[in-house]
């Protein structure tokens, strides 16, 4: 168990009733650290992406995002809606609120395998709270912010002992 309040803080807030479109414009913008090129696609009727990941010289990827507490199955019905509406890449991103297991990583692999994807990576709850905890400012300068402005508030950050 991590002992770092403000980690804490973060898990206990993302583990908690979010609004499913604040949290996918928040994940955008934290996951830009990571993948520069992610283009956030807001709306409905979104062909299954909710972010576009471009490659350098290729046809962007798609990042799925969920709250739900069914990762797998909101992943399958966007990489069945993605391939739909002419989706022609095979490789995809996950970010989700919910704490994954080593397990529930694997099967969320093996669902995007049978559709034929290539999970490249996902981000789960942890991953997100690890996120903002090096840098927590782009959740308090982010007006769409999923997080209270009571965490955004508590930067910057005391020095962390180390031992």
């Amino acid at each position: 168990m991590n002992r770092d309040p403000f980690y804490r803080d973060i898990e206990r807030v993302l583990g908690g009733k979010l609004d499913p479109e604040l949290f996918e414009q928040c994940a955008a913008d934290v996951l830009r650290t990571i993948h520069p090129t992610l283009v956030p696609i807001r709306g409905g009727s979104d062909a299954g992406m909710d972010g576009a990941i471009a490659k350098k010289g290729g046809l962007p990827y798609p990042l799925v995002t969920t709250t739900s507490k069914k990762v797998s199955v909101n992943l399958e019905r966007s990489l069945k809606s993605y391939v739909q509406h002419g989706g022609r890449r095979r490789s995809v991103v996950l970010a989700t609120s919910q704490a994954l297991t080593p397990q529930r990583r694997r099967s969320l692999e093996k669902a995007a395998r049978k559709l034929g994807f290539h999970l490249l990576q996902i981000h789960d709850r942890p991953s997100f709270a690890d996120l903002h905890r090096i840098d927590f400012s782009t959740a308090s300068n982010n007006p769409h912010a999923a997080f209270p402005p009571a965490h955004a508030a508590r930067t910057p950050y005391p020095p962390r002992p180390t031992a």
